[in-house]
């Protein structure tokens, strides 16, 4: 077995800050997305609510 080659104080620092930045990255790109999907279906619930009355449907 090797031995364990443990990182140094600036290495952990420096991983963490690249990983919460990266969360934060993610959270709000998902937010986004997540926000544009809702908004798209909603529109389009609104136009095909809009049409099945212009055609009589509803």
């Amino acid at each position: 077995m090797r031995r364990v080659s443990w990182p140094t104080a600036t290495e952990v620092k420096n991983t963490t800050i690249i990983t919460l930045v990266a969360v934060v990255f993610f959270s709000v790109y998902l937010f986004l997305v997540d926000q544009g999907l809702s908004r798209l279906i909603l529109g389009l619930d609104w136009l095909l609510e809009k049409i099945a009355k212009f055609v009589g449907l509803g």
